[in-house]
């Protein structure tokens, strides 16, 4: 299986950061893990969440490829046209986005058959993406093999780091060739990667913890964001 070797140079100068995680962190029940960022792509002009869905489109176009395991799961093949849909819709303002209408059955796309032939041109397996591309990344270091050569990098999570019933939406910013963004979407299980894929669809309703944040844990099984890597971000509970 081919692996990508082109993550950029930059990201051998590194910042260890370490998620401060707000009221999970009492819970005592999140995904910890010591991360090393590039320093110099926090100095980049779209280096948080706080800007999505840019990079990913620009100028109202698509701006990214998706990117799933070549041994991919129908669950992870949702997720992607989850996605890819919603920047679609992102990128024509003047159009109501669906998927945010009916979160459970966006486009019909929620417990149906998939194979590789449904994807649209913008969603490409793992050993098609040759680090030209912003890239949204679908599945952890057990899913996909671009994301286990960044875990490899320290730049996101090893396999050990997932817990049960949560998931990660993480930026990393020009980690490709100096210049390409790698949104990394991914959970214990396909499971929970698809309730990572239908928060970033609804990242409107998450703008506050995405501000300022380049990653986010999500609690899979409440759907709700209970940390981010935000030292200045504090998520509340909502009262009983």
């Amino acid at each position: 299986m081919k692996r990508i070797t082109c993550i950029s140079t930059k990201t051998k100068k590194l910042l260890i950061s370490t998620f401060v995680v707000g009221s999970a962190l009492l819970a005592g029940a999140t995904m910890t893990a010591a991360q090393e960022i590039d320093s110099d792509a926090l100095d980049n002009e779209t280096s948080d969440l706080g800007d999505y869905p840019e990079p990913f489109i620009e100028e109202d176009e698509l701006n990214s490829v998706i990117v799933v395991g070549e041994d991919v799961q129908n669950t992870d093949i949702e997720s992607s046209m989850l996605i890819h849909e919603s920047l679609k819709a992102a990128g024509n303002e003047s159009e109501q986005n669906p998927i945010q209408e009916n979160r459970y059955n966006h486009f019909g796309l929620i417990n149906n058959d998939y194979s590789e032939d449904d994807l649209p041109d913008t969603v490409i397996t793992e050993n098609e993406y040759q680090g030209e591309d912003n890239v949204i990344l679908i599945g952890g270091p057990e899913a996909n093999v671009i994301t286990a050569d960044l875990a490899q990098e320290n730049l996101t999570m090893v396999s050990e780091d997932y817990e049960e019933g949560q998931a990660t939406i993480q930026l990393i910013p020009e980690v490709f060739n100096d210049e390409y963004h790698a949104l990394v979407v991914a959970g214990e299980t396909a499971e929970d990667t698809q309730i990572a894929a239908q928060v970033l669809t609804d990242y409107e309703d998450f703008e506050d913890e995405m501000i300022g944040s380049q990653q986010l844990i999500i609690d899979t099984e409440e759907e709700e964001v209970i940390g981010t890597d935000d030292p200045e971000e504090e998520i509340n509970e909502d009262e009983d």
